[in-house]
Formats: C-alpha cells, structure tokens, sequence
C-alpha cells in the first residue's frame, strides 16, 4: 500500500506519493529511472495525462482560495490535482482525499478508459538535480526499445566493419612489410 506524501508523484524509498502517484500505482503502473531533459514546470506532474487522458490538460479555475501569487487562478487539471493534494490535503489540511476526489468527479470525463492491460512505465526524470516523474504509455516503451535494438544493432555492425578494417590495414602492412623486406634484404 502507498502512502500519501506531498511533493512528488512517487517516492520509492518510502512507498509514497502524492494523489496522481497513488492513483496511477493502483492502476497498475510502474516507476522506472530514465535521465531525460524537462520543462520545469512539467516537474511535478509529468505525462500524466498518458496515463488518465488528455483531459488531464484541460485548463479550469482551481477551486481554492489561494492567493494568484502561491498558484495561477487556472491551471491545467492535473497541476490542480498536484496543488490541492500538495498545498490543501497533505499541506493546510483544510481538504481531505474525499473531497479531492470528488472535485476530479466533477472536471473528469463521464466515460474513462478502462485501465491499460499491461502496466505502464512511470518513469523518474533527472534534471538539475531534481527528480521527478514521467508516465510513458506501453505502446511508447516497445518503440523506445525497438530503436535502441536498431541502434545497437548499427553499432555492432560499425564495431565489425572498423575490426575488419583494422585487420585488412594490419595484413597490408604485414604485406608490405614483408616485400620491402624481400626487395631490400635478399
């Protein structure tokens, strides 16, 4: 079981995360390190609306009262989501998991997806000394994976051509070693 904490989506030492991590742990989902360059403002809830939709991206007036200095008056539902659970459930303590999930109710779609067959990779991102979180869909890993076994592939087959190479030079340069030794030895 994963336990509430604010800040990040997942932290692995202590099996814990904010909403969206412990959301989409239930889901099925995996954490995977992955070193990638970011937006920072993509830090805390990275890709995951490849987990839950693109509705996740979908801009609305936050339902608390912050002041527009601590939180944009609208942001995207999944950077609300962060910031209630953050600032008002795990924070002030003025919001609890209920009411949290009953605000999503009423800005998520009637009809979600049913959740993916095979886990989907949540994947850690380094940058600037940070670490954070990013969802990548299956269909996202198999390709990234395909072009790292083409790339490989490409590399050994240089690998081959360069020892070839070297071995051809060595032969030539044996053969002429040999001749020179011949024409001006014997």
């Amino acid at each position: 079981m994963i336990c509430p904490k604010a800040g990040g989506m997942y932290f692995r030492s202590e099996n814990a995360g904010c909403a969206l991590g412990m959301a989409a742990v239930a889901r099925g989902c995996r954490f995977v390190p992955v070193d990638h360059p970011m937006a920072e403002s993509e830090r805390r809830t990275l890709n995951s609306e490849a987990v839950w939709g693109e509705w996740m991206l979908k801009v609305v007036e936050r339902p608390c009262t912050c002041w527009s200095f601590q939180a944009p008056r609208e942001m995207r539902i999944k950077d609300v989501i962060a910031h209630l659970f953050d600032r008002h459930v795990e924070g002030k303590r003025d919001w609890n998991l209920a009411q949290l999930v009953a605000w999503v109710e009423t800005v998520e779609p009637v009809e979600i997806a049913p959740p993916p067959s095979t886990p989907v990779q949540m994947e850690p991102w380094k940058s600037v000394g940070m670490t954070t979180r990013a969802f990548l869909p299956p269909s996202e890993i198999k390709a990234i994976a395909e072009e790292i076994r083409k790339w490989q592939a490409v590399r050994d087959c240089l690998a081959l051509k360069k020892k070839i190479r070297e071995a051809d030079q060595n032969r030539l340069a044996l053969a002429l070693s040999s001749a020179t030794q011949e024409k001006y030895f014997n």
